[in-house]
């Protein structure tokens, strides 16, 4: 990530079921954007949050329509029972990925981020 982005944190409201798989995402980008605010909600408290903390990233099983429209990016993931995928639509990308890994959802995180910058 380019050093200009650590004056411009991120926030991130990571939302994903089961609760590990949201814990064990939060704590990968934490680890790897240090800069970036992680803050973690339920599918349940997902749209509560999402207006509380107004991140620019979301992270969910099923982002709401709502969020979908507000100037927010997100990254929807569908855990099947062979292999989780994602939609991801960050800063005009849009793409759907088989076999999402952590490092795909830190280069959305990036490109989030990239957005922040630009639009600073």
């Amino acid at each position: 990530m380019k050093d200009r982005t650590t004056r411009h944190p991120i926030k991130v409201l990571v939302a994903i079921e089961p609760l590990m798989y949201r814990e064990v995402l939060a704590s990968y980008l934490r680890h790897h954007r240090p800069q970036a605010e992680v803050i973690l909600a339920s599918g349940e408290s997902l749209e509560a949050e999402a207006e509380r903390a107004r991140p620019l990233l979301i992270i969910a099983n099923e982002p709401s329509t709502m969020n979908k429209v507000a100037e927010t990016f997100w990254v929807a993931i569908r855990i099947g029972e062979q292999r989780i995928d994602a939609d991801i639509s960050v800063n005009g990308y849009s793409a759907t990925v088989q076999n999402v890994s952590p490092r795909d959802v830190l280069a959305a995180v990036d490109r989030a981020a990239e957005e922040l910058v630009d639009g600073a």
